[in-house]
């Protein structure tokens, strides 16, 4: 784990097709979905049109996002088809 601003944050692996990579993550178990930055997945091969899907709106307002499917792994506890939202903010 590594505190920054004052929040724990988990280093996770992220897998895509087969691409993984270890990130910095914040585990939000009140969060209604999966946030992604873009940036990440452009790293791990996902396709992202360049016109957002939609938008997603929070306490910091609202924002453009791609909606799509991921299967997630963080530890030995695997999800399966998670609604995750790519950010075009980030």
């Amino acid at each position: 784990m590594v505190k920054e601003s004052g929040r724990l944050r988990l280093e996770v692996e992220i897998t895509l097709n087969k691409v993984s990579s270890i990130y910095q993550a914040l585990l939000d178990s009140g969060a209604d979905n999966c946030l992604l930055p873009k940036r990440i997945g452009l790293d791990l091969g996902l396709k992202i049109p360049k016109k957002p899907s939609g938008t997603s709106r929070g306490v910091g307002g609202e924002v453009p996002v791609k909606h799509t499917r991921l299967n997630i792994q963080i530890g030995g506890y695997k999800l399966k088809s998670v609604i995750c939202l790519v950010l075009y903010s980030r």
